[in-house]
């Protein structure tokens, strides 16, 4: 698999999509942002303000052991956008090369809603949310918005976003509870 491709492929979906989904931006971030050598996987995240995005992602992070592929994590990403008022999603499992990075995980997506960068509360419950209290920290350090001149990834994030300080104070409250858990 060509994961260029791939990703320029859901890139140009996504863009096509993103005003009818209530998508602000989206990025690629983990080992294939940072061209490491070996990557075998895709992470986007979609930066949103669409409920039905959130309602997923809660419902995926309690379902994700219990899902095979990330196909199957699709068709619960379509009923939730039907619950929420919206049409579908365009079918990914008729565009081969999406389908089947999708069936052996190579194509991951993580949902963060857009008011990440200034509601307290809304940070505190999507960082309790994640097994890596630094998960997002971690992503904004490499992550590349797309950039729809060159149809890549290619915008590094850290132009248009910044992680708020409450984040910060967030996230280092988790390590010193952990660090006083250790004791």
């Amino acid at each position: 698999m060509n994961l260029v491709n791939i990703a320029t492929e859901f890139g140009l979906i996504l863009e096509r999509q993103a005003k009818k989904f209530d998508i602000e931006q989206f990025a690629l971030y983990g080992s294939f942002a940072r061209k490491e050598k070996n990557t075998r996987d895709i992470d986007i995240i979609l930066i949103h303000h669409n409920p039905a995005f959130d309602s997923f992602d809660k419902l995926i992070k309690s379902a994700n052991n219990n899902l095979e592929t990330n196909l199957e994590a699709f068709s619960l990403f379509q009923e939730q956008l039907i619950k929420h008022g919206h049409a579908p999603f365009p079918d990914l499992s008729k565009i081969p090369m999406i389908r089947q990075a999708l069936e052996e995980k190579t194509l991951g997506v993580t949902y963060l809603d857009s008011k990440f960068f200034s509601d307290p509360i809304y940070q505190e419950e999507i960082i309790a949310r994640n097994n890596d209290k630094e998960f997002f920290l971690n992503i904004f350090n490499d992550a590349l918005l797309w950039n729809q001149e060159t149809s890549r990834f290619d915008i590094p994030i850290t132009r248009e976003y910044i992680i708020p300080e409450n984040v910060h104070r967030i996230i280092r409250a988790y390590q010193e509870r952990e660090t006083v858990e250790k004791i």
